[in-house]
C-alpha cells in the first residue's frame, strides 16, 4: 500500500519543520482554504474522530502553495520565447 494524501502533508510537515499555521498559509498560496482545524484533522491518526482525509484537489493546493512558499511569486513579467542568434 502507496502513501496517502495525508501522510505525504505529514511526512512534508515534519521533514520541513512546518508549522499548523505555515501549512494553512501555504494552502492559501496555492489557491485553496483549509483553516486551522482542517489542517489539524488532515494530520491527526485515522483513528481519530476529528480525521479528516485528505483529497487530491487539496494535496495539489498544497504542493503548489509550497512551490511559491519556497520560491516566491511567479515571475509574469519574465517571457520566455526564441533566443535571436546575433547576425555573423
Amino acid at each position: 500500500m502507496g502513501l496517502s494524501n495525508n501522510d505525504v502533508l505529514k511526512k512534508l510537515r515534519y521533514a520541513m519543520n512546518l508549522k499548523d499555521e505555515q501549512m494553512k498559509h501555504i494552502f492559501e498560496l496555492g489557491g485553496g482554504n483549509a483553516s486551522l482545524n482542517e489542517v489539524a484533522a488532515y494530520l491527526t491518526k485515522e483513528e481519530n474522530p476529528s480525521y479528516r482525509e485528505c483529497t487530491d484537489k487539496n494535496l495539489e493546493y498544497f504542493l503548489d502553495g509550497l512551490i511559491t512558499f519556497r520560491r516566491g511569486e511567479k515571475d509574469t513579467g519574465h517571457k520566455t520565447g526564441r533566443v535571436l542568434m546575433p547576425k555573423e
